[in-house]
């Protein structure tokens, strides 16, 4: 069995070991970080969903399950409904983006 005072030392041994590690990960994802953005620490690419992209599509206009390729390479994928509507509702945000259009999936809260 080990004394008390070898299992306080030890303890704060890895509570040091512990703290340092994690204040290397935040420097390393910081680092990577392209100019205002945020990036994984494995470097994997951002992908963006820009409503004002999209085409209007009225209520009722789609079937359910019905696919919406969007973005950049068609990497995202709309399932629609009948209650889903693309409108021209805008809005602008605290950081500048003015948002033209919005997805509204018919859902209610």
């Amino acid at each position: 069995m080990i004394p008390k005072g070898k299992n306080r030392l030890l303890a704060g041994v890895i509570a040091l070991f512990m703290s340092l590690t994690s204040v290397s990960m935040v420097t390393v994802n910081a680092e990577s970080a392209p100019e205002g953005g945020t990036a994984s620490p494995a470097g994997d690419p951002t992908y963006v969903l820009n409503a004002s992209e999209l085409e209007k599509i009225d209520k009722g206009a789609l079937a359910d399950s019905q696919k919406i390729m969007a973005g950049e390479g068609d990497y995202f994928t709309l399932y629609g409904s009948t209650k889903m509507a693309i409108n021209e509702n805008s809005k602008t945000f605290e950081d500048g983006f003015a948002g033209t259009k919005r997805i509204n999936f018919g859902g209610t809260i």
